[in-house]
């Protein structure tokens, strides 16, 4: 519309023209202010009569918010004539629209503005269409964002809530949610944008297992759920205050899902405004698609990242089991070089790995089995000999020492079954080997230990029965010489068989000392002492053709010994030297303060308590022995020697000296290096007296008291019955112990001793004794046998006196032993 001139003559045509015009035509008064004429379209526009209209201010259709610029589109159109702009009018019922205005003045001849005239077009369409548009363009932009997004995200979590604040940066977007679900359909993380406080009532029913009826319906839809009035359709929602908080609105829920796997569900609240229609549902579905897709994506490189990492780590373990395993392990390639190997076998040989990887596993092995072992791998490789039998093989460290494997192969196959090497097991089998003989040598000697064991018993067992009969035997030539008169022929025969009868008790105390079961009278000594003296014995016995030498330890400890049988041992074992030395040599005696444990019994196949003990070592140059002989020496009877230069008692004797004395023998010999006997003694607790030697008995033997024997064997009982009766005694004799106990209760008189054997029939010797003593407490009592294990007394009461005769005695033994314990008072 153009500026026109008006004058009076024209007043009728703009009033025709305003009101047939079939756009929106208002004419104003000349300050812009008020409303003159206007058509009929201009007030249905704004929901009036045209009479309503007329005289009413400008201001009264203008919407508030335009108030402030209505002055200066006045003034505007006053200085230019001609104006157009939008603007936003306001309808009777108080709604608001968009307008178009094209606005001019109606000026007079004299140049006077009179009127103003203006053009009004609803544009509120116009306005939607651009809204729409440009809505569109946004979520367009959105989804491409998004699927920027979905390309670089790489968490399941982050990608959902980076979509959710991208959709809520499109204008009309208010609030937007995402369900992502597990493998079993439940809720396991939820993002959200501008829920606000919704958000904690949301997911405390999601945690309880409630799901939004709209998030329901989304995941049994293939199409996009839309809830139209949120506010009045979903009142049980956790999220109706977001609904009213936004009023009016709508929403939309669209489930997330790829191939058949569903992921959740994505909602959106849409301003009223921004109507939903099939176009916008379509980008949103397509963009769900998106996003499903981006999760499984996501999930698909977690799951690879996941088995690859899997992997990574099976075969990191397998590399530290292949490493540490205790044994060795190594693979070999058809020509037989090492292809791998691992850490233990590498510390084995004590090579790096690049000094052998690509060698000859024959070449770190001993020369001479080089060719075997290149033949016997080139045998398997070929399929001439299986694999898989264990076999020994010697290695060479780099150090050069020898070590023993054992070794077992397998064949390395391709995944088509191609055979492409061996692969072998190493297993260092050196301290094995080492424990076996040491099991060895400890089973031997325990067998040796019980031989000696069970022969000593024999011999113990023989010496007593031998001790009976030399008993009968000096003890009848004793009575026979003493009848005899001098110069009678048949008294030098009696006097020989007394003489063959003490050489037979000789040879049953060696017996005896070899079983352990000769009565010893200990004391303690100092071993340096003993062997002093005797040095001068020993150069005698040796002979000037070996030289003797001792090496004594200064501050020797003492030892608790028999006197007389350590001079025995040490006497026993010079002459055994000697006899090792026909061609001369030297004899060495060393003594020392020692201490010993367990590992070392253990070690020497001794048995013993770790503690302090006083070793003597005894020496030779000599000959030396075989393992077959010294597993034998210690047996009575055996012997290297000739018959006529020895009865075989010496070492055995000196064994069972040792025994009885608490102590231990070993003996190190090889043939043509010599012997060497150590003997070990507990020391002494340095507060231990020496035991009291038994004071002399009295001149006088002769006694007139009463003496019960008790002996099963008769001929022994008859020698001691004759000799005390020629001492005087008065003597009553019984066969057991019941007819000892029932003559003692008979005999009319006193009885003031018993003589009894430790061993009878039926009641023995100790339970004799106590029986006895229950009713004759003031009886003495001498025990007497072929053997005396001290072990035999060490249980009997502290109040118990007894005294002890050793079978075979002489008659003036026993009759000094009888003075003796008749003469103590008690």
């Amino acid at each position: 519309m153009e500026n026109a001139t008006l004058d009076k003559r024209n007043d009728y045509d703009w009033e025709q023209i305003v009101m047939t015009a079939r756009w929106a035509v208002v004419i104003g008064s000349e300050d812009g202010k008020t409303l003159e004429l206007m058509n009929p379209a201009f007030a249905r526009m704004h929901g009036y009569e045209v009479e309503e209209l007329k005289g009413r201010p400008v201001a009264d259709i203008v919407a508030p918010q335009c108030q402030g610029e209505l002055k200066e589109h006045i003034r505007i159109v006053h200085d230019r004539g001609h104006h157009v702009f939008e603007t936003l009018h306001v309808r009777k019922d108080g709604t608001v629209f968009p307008v178009l205005v094209d606005e001019m003045t109606l000026i007079d001849p004299a140049g006077r503005v009179r009127y103003w005239v203006a053009q009004v077009l609803d544009i509120s369409e116009q306005k939607r269409v651009e809204a729409r548009k440009d809505h569109l363009n946004r979520l367009l932009k959105t989804v491409c964002a998004i699927n920027q997004i979905i390309l670089t995200e790489t968490d399941c979590g982050r990608l959902a809530q980076r979509a959710c604040d991208a959709l809520c940066g499109v204008k009309g977007y208010v609030a937007c949610w995402m369900v992502l679900l597990n493998a079993s359909g439940k809720p396991m993380d939820i993002a959200h944008t501008g829920l606000g406080e919704g958000f904690t009532r949301l997911k405390a029913a999601l945690d309880a297992g409630h799901l939004p009826s709209c998030t329901r319906k989304a995941l049994d839809s293939a199409d996009a759920v839309i809830t139209r009035q949120p506010t009045q359709d979903c009142d049980r929602c956790p999220l109706v205050e977001v609904f009213r908080r936004h009023h009016p609105c709508r929403a939309m829920a669209i489930r997330l899902k790829h191939g058949d796997t569903l992921y959740g569900v994505m909602n959106v609240l849409i301003a009223l405004e921004h109507t939903l229609n099939a176009e916008e549902a379509d980008l949103l579905k397509e963009l769900s698609h998106d996003i499903a897709y981006g999760l499984y994506g996501i999930q698909r490189e977690s799951k690879r990242l996941k088995a690859e990492k899997a992997l990574k780590a099976s075969e990191q373990k397998f590399l530290e089991l292949f490493d540490n395993t205790p044994v060795g392990y190594h693979e070999l390639d058809m020509q037989g070089r090492i292809i791998r190997v691992n850490r233990t076998e590498l510390e084995m040989l004590g090579y790096r790995e690049d000094e052998m990887l690509g060698h000859y596993i024959w070449e770190f092995m001993e020369a001479d089995i080089r060719e075997d072992s290149r033949r016997a791998f080139t045998e398997k490789i070929t399929g001439k000999k299986p694999p898989g039998k264990a076999f020994e093989r010697t290695f060479l460290r780099k150090d050069g020492t020898r070590i023993l494997m054992l070794n077992e192969d397998r064949y390395l196959k391709d995944k088509n079954g191609r055979i492409t090497g061996l692969l072998s097991t190493v297993q260092d089998i050196s301290r094995y080997k080492q424990l076996e003989e040491e099991k060895q040598h400890l089973q031997t000697q325990l067998l040796h230990a019980q031989r000696m064991e069970s022969v000593g018993r024999l011999a113990g067992g023989g010496a007593h029965d031998f001790n009976n009969l030399l008993t009968t035997i000096i003890g009848n030539a004793e009575l026979a010489i003493t009848e005899l008169d001098e110069g009678d022929p048949v008294k030098e025969h009696i006097e020989e068989i007394w003489k063959a009868g003490q050489r037979g008790a000789g040879l049953a105390r060696q017996l005896l000392a070899f079983s352990r079961k000769q009565e010893i009278q200990p004391v303690v000594l100092n071993l340096n002492e003993v062997i002093r003296e005797l040095e001068k014995l020993l150069r005698r016995l040796i002979g000037e053709d070996i030289a003797f030498q001792t090496s004594l330890e200064s501050d020797l400890r003492d030892v608790l010994v028999d006197p007389t049988q350590i001079e025995q041992v040490i006497v026993n074992l010079a002459v055994n030297a000697r006899d090792a030395m026909p061609s001369g040599g030297k004899l060495m005696i060393d003594t020392a303060n020692v201490e010993l444990d367990d590992i070392y019994f253990k070690s020497h196949g001794l048995s013993g308590t770790s503690g302090s003990y006083v070793r003597m070592a005894v020496s030779d140059m000599g000959i030396g022995m075989d393992k077959a002989t010294r597993s034998r020496i210690f047996e009575p009877f055996f012997t290297t020697k000739q018959r006529e230069h020895g009865t075989g008692l010496g070492l055995s004797t000196v064994y069972g000296i040792v025994k009885q004395s608490n102590g231990m023998i070993w003996v190190y010999s090889e043939p043509g290096k010599g012997t060497t006997f150590k003997v070990y003694f507990p020391a002494a607790v340095s507060d231990t007296e020496a035991v009291a030697t038994e004071a002399l008995l009295p001149e006088r033997l002769m006694g007139a008291e009463t003496i019960l024997v008790v002996e099963d064997e008769p001929i022994v009982q008859d020698v001691a019955q004759r000799i005390l009766e020629r001492y005087g005694y008065r003597v009553l004799a019984a066969s057991s112990g019941e007819e000892a106990i029932e003559l003692l209760k008979r005999h009319p008189g006193k009885i003031h001793m018993m003589l009894t054997d430790m061993v009878l029939p039926g009641i023995g010797g100790r339970e004799l004794a106590g029986r006895i003593k229950a009713f004759h407490p003031e009886l003495k009592i001498i025990w007497t046998s072929g053997y005396a294990d001290r072990d035999f007394f060490s249980d009997e009461p502290k109040d118990m006196v007894y005294h002890f005769i050793e079978k075979p005695f002489r008659a003036e033994d026993l009759a000094r032993k009888a003075r003796e314990v008749l003469n103590q008072t008690d």
